[in-house]
């Protein structure tokens, strides 16, 4: 029976899933359908993860054996470690424990065996292996396997053999998370081995049903193997990998280029995240990126954007379709800015780009100028500007970075970047957000940033929001010791000139 004929079920399961566990029991007395509504929120998720989660023990596993509760999970959340940190009472002997912790496994085996609804499994095993571990995972596999939409496992390399099933068994999946760590122990040609003889066969039987795909990666091991060309076509819809993309995580950048070209009819989303210090590759891409639906593109790797080569020619072929766009680490000359911004300014302003975040290697007035022109549709715009630091035209040298610099040199950039400034508003410009980095690990926190930014959001009236505020807490009290010392007499005079201009 129906909830409400007025409201369908799902909107009620999507009501369900905000209230507390209390309020879940509250309904199970009040009529049947409610009852039902609050135990598939209540056990819509299993986390099989600690002993906080199980202070009944074994009486609650037997409890979720259930026929009125186990058809309910969805999701199962399992950590290797469970077993291991049981409470198990500390009068025990060595014997004991061993012959709890085996009927334990034996429990968890014929549990997960009723959960023949599960879509998504979530398995986290980080520590040794555990006797019970193959019997559960194969169990698993065999309930809920056929039917699993989304599988994320976090694991050793070597151990990933005993939690990966045959990708024939999978034949549902459409999102696989994949985190892969590596022992101290483990020599770099075992990692090899691995690499190419568990987890790349893994990948290449799955690929033609997966739509989301995301890898993070600690292992010291070529990672080209995992994006060789595949037999049948794709659906991947979106790719996030958050490795290092210089030696010994990848010899050659060829091979992921040529994978996402070949995924290039679906592909539409691709975060790279480099995090690691490994060797930095050398040379330039010999095939050329061509993705001609992708939508974003978050690329946070020095390696790999200077291995592409210049932004405005990569993005050819997305610039219909582009909206948001991240080029983190790669620090690009104006020419380069103003080729990108060309690139993709021929769109209408209703569909055009929405989101930019760029690296320059001198902040100048003209950055604004070419952006104001050729992206009047931009919602929210980052700009880190390098070493070279700030500059009254782009034409300049540009100064040192601020720390280099002694307080009086300092006013005398920032005073002559603040004057092209104050001759300029964007009327047109349509940006509401805004924010200027001279460091993003350490953003907003120097009274030079909070200066420029304050002249900048002047000339740019439609901005509404800069990300500054934040930081604005922790960058208060620093702010207002520096204030005084370092720029006392400059703000009077600037601020005084803007407000005089702005009077005339």
């Amino acid at each position: 029976m129906p909830l409400s004929a007025d409201i369908p079920d799902d909107i009620w399961s999507h009501i369900a899933h905000f209230l507390p566990p209390k309020t879940l029991r509250n309904l199970y007395s009040v009529n049947r359908p409610l009852l039902d509504l609050a135990l598939n929120e209540r056990y819509r998720e299993i986390r099989i993860v600690s002993r906080k989660q199980f202070r009944n023990g074994i009486k609650y596993l037997q409890h979720l054996r259930d026929p009125n509760i186990s058809p309910r999970v969805r999701a199962l959340v399992y950590n290797e470690g469970f077993s291991l940190s049981f409470p198990f009472p500390r009068n025990l002997t060595r014997d004991q424990i061993v012959g709890l912790c085996q009927q334990l496994d034996a429990l968890l085996v014929e549990v997960v065996s009723t959960f023949s609804n599960v879509t998504s499994f979530d398995i986290c095993a980080s520590l040794p292996p555990s006797d019970g571990l193959p019997a559960f995972i194969s169990k698993a596999w065999d309930t809920f396997g056929v039917g699993l939409q989304v599988l994320t496992i976090n694991g050793f390399l070597g151990e990933l053999s005993r939690l990966l099933p045959s990708s024939t068994n999978l034949k549902s999946l459409h999102t696989l998370s994949l985190y892969l760590n590596s022992s101290t122990s483990d020599a770099p040609s075992k990692n090899r081995e691995h690499m190419s003889g568990i987890v790349a066969p893994f990948l290449r039987g799955i690929f033609p049903t997966i739509r989301t795909l995301s890898i993070t990666s600690s292992v010291a091991a070529d990672h080209s193997v995992l994006f060789e060309p595949m037999e049948r076509p794709s659906t991947l819809a979106s790719l996030s990998l958050d490795m290092s993309f210089g030696r010994p995580s990848f010899e050659n950048l060829s091979g992921l280029v040529h994978f996402m070209n070949t995924n290039s009819t679906t592909l539409k989303h691709v975060i790279l995240k480099d995090s690691r210090d490994y060797t930095l590759l050398t040379g330039k891409s010999s095939v050329q990126l061509c993705l001609p639906n992708l939508e974003t593109l978050e690329a946070e790797t020095e390696d790999f954007l200077r291995f592409l080569g210049q932004p405005g020619l990569y993005l050819q072929a997305s610039k219909d379709t582009l909206t948001t766009l991240i080029l983190g680490q790669y620090y690009m000359s104006f020419q380069e800015l103003t080729e990108l911004a060309t690139t993709l300014s021929h769109r209408a302003t209703d569909r055009g780009l929405r989101s930019l975040y760029v690296c320059v290697d001198k902040l100048s007035p003209q950055v604004f100028d070419v952006l104001s022109e050729t992206l009047i549709r931009l919602d929210d715009l980052t700009v880190i500007y390098s070493y070279k630091g700030i500059t009254a035209n782009a034409n300049n040298e540009g100064s040192m970075p601020h720390n280099f610099l002694m307080p009086e040199d300092q006013s005398e950039v920032t005073e002559a970047f603040i004057a092209e400034m104050a001759k300029r508003t964007y009327l047109e410009w349509r940006l509401r957000s805004l924010s200027i980095l001279d460091d993003p690990d350490e953003p907003g926190l120097g009274p030079e940033h909070m200066i420029i930014l304050s002249a900048l959001k002047r000339s740019i009236p439609s901005v509404v929001t800069d990300r500054e505020s934040e930081y604005a807490e922790r960058a208060e009290a620093k702010f207002d010791r520096q204030l005084q010392e370092y720029f006392g007499s400059v703000i009077t005079r600037s601020f005084g000139r803007l407000n005089s201009l702005d009077h005339n």
